[in-house]
């Protein structure tokens, strides 16, 4: 998959693509699971600085598969706990991706 750039932030919708593939390709998985999840976690990060995290993905099946990502991640890597507690709490704030759970 295309990843972001080291130096940007990239974008949220961008980092959501290959959230997608990782969730369906299993060798995109094992091979891009922590650069995908670091692309995602900086894409929310500053989105959420920038004020405009709720905006920026309007596609509930994209924001599902965010979370599903996040959760699969977070169970998987007892190490990134607290980077996937990071990514949650700021998306829980945002009427879009809480949406996904009415």
């Amino acid at each position: 998959p295309a990843m972001a750039s080291e130096g940007g932030s990239g974008s949220l919708q961008e980092a959501l693509r290959n959230v997608s593939q990782a969730l369906t390709e299993h060798k995109v998985w094992e091979n891009g699971k922590d650069t995908i999840f670091e692309v995602l976690r900086r894409a929310i990060l500053h989105g959420e600085q920038a004020g405009t995290l709720d905006g920026e993905v309007t596609s509930f099946t994209r924001i599902e598969e965010g979370w599903l990502f996040l959760i699969e991640v977070r169970r998987r890597h007892k190490t990134r706990r607290k980077r996937v507690a990071e990514c949650v709490q700021a998306v829980s704030t945002c009427p879009h991706w809480l949406q996904v759970f009415v």
